[in-house]
């Protein structure tokens, strides 16, 4: 998805494009809560935004900011923990910690924004399990890496064939709550040493097996091609174990793993000992004439 402008600007790891500035905004008008409930459904989610485009075609900053407080976690610490394991989760709210002093003045923004250009048709995405079909082949990565199947939304503006997303959404105690951008994180595989071994290319290494991928039906269905990414751990015997998907669509990867789970390599030698290494694999899927 190409972003609607030239012009971004980076608050935290919140990105949001630019547009023309709106005229004066009226901030004399009554406070909308900061504690509006919504429904926990894809509807809910709708409607909260639906809600803050009302407010903004009204030029209304005061009541807006109020909605988009509304939308700031509450909790980021436990709910960084909880989905993604105290690692992972410490890294993410850290981000997120930094994005929190102008966060909800950002999201009003983006919404004013949106409004100005007539981005008003919505869209909401949900992911609940790591292989959904929607998922792009960023949004599958980050969805493995979740420790609880916390439900994911993404919200897509659009105007005409034209839309922009903004990414992720989670619910947390009655409302939805903007937790960021999030980008795909190392989640390490259970058989792997925690020592990172030594980074190669993978046009570095000699490989004596290579067991082509099964071409998932379902992707032939959906006629569906691409490349699948693989940080993968060459062991001291040429055998190989996979850490994680780097990209690349679920209903690939899965193929992909697989395939290269019963690939062999000569040892790698470094001094003359056989040492792990670890590499990226590409693994491309093509369907042909």
């Amino acid at each position: 998805m190409q972003p609607l402008a030239k012009c971004l600007f980076t608050v935290g790891f919140l990105t949001l494009f630019c547009s023309s500035i709106l005229p004066g905004m009226a901030d004399d008008t009554n406070s909308v809560s900061s504690q509006r409930k919504y429904d926990d459904s894809e509807n809910g989610l709708k409607r909260e935004f639906e809600e803050a485009l009302k407010v903004a075609k009204k030029h209304d900053r005061t009541n807006l900011v109020s909605l988009t407080t509304n939308m700031v976690l509450p909790d980021p610490h436990l709910w960084f923990m909880k989905v993604f394991g105290a690692q992972i989760g410490a890294d993410y709210e850290k981000q997120y910690a930094q994005s929190v002093p102008q966060l909800r003045s950002k999201l009003a923004d983006v919404f004013e924004k949106f409004t100005a250009q007539k981005f008003t048709d919505l869209k909401v995405l949900r992911f609940t399990k790591a292989c959904d079909d929607n998922a792009d082949e960023i949004e599958y990565p980050l969805l493995v890496s979740r420790e609880t199947e916390e439900p994911l939304s993404v919200v897509d503006f659009g105007r005409g064939a034209s839309f922009y997303p903004l990414k992720f959404f989670a619910y947390v105690d009655g409302a939805f709550r903007y937790v960021g951008e999030l980008k795909p994180y190392p989640v390490p595989n259970g058989g792997v040493a925690k020592t990172k071994p030594i980074k190669v290319s993978p046009f570095a290494l000699a490989a004596i097996k290579e067991t082509p991928p099964a071409y998932p039906d379902k992707a032939r269905r959906m006629h569906l091609q691409g490349e699948v990414v693989l940080d993968t751990i060459i062991r001291k015997d040429g055998t190989t174990a996979i850490v994680r998907v780097l990209k690349g669509p679920c209903v690939l990867a899965a193929s992909a793993i697989k395939a290269v789970e019963q690939w062999q390599f000569s040892p790698t030698k470094v001094g003359g000992v056989p040492t792990d290494v670890e590499t990226d694999i590409p693994v491309t899927f093509t369907m042909g004439p």
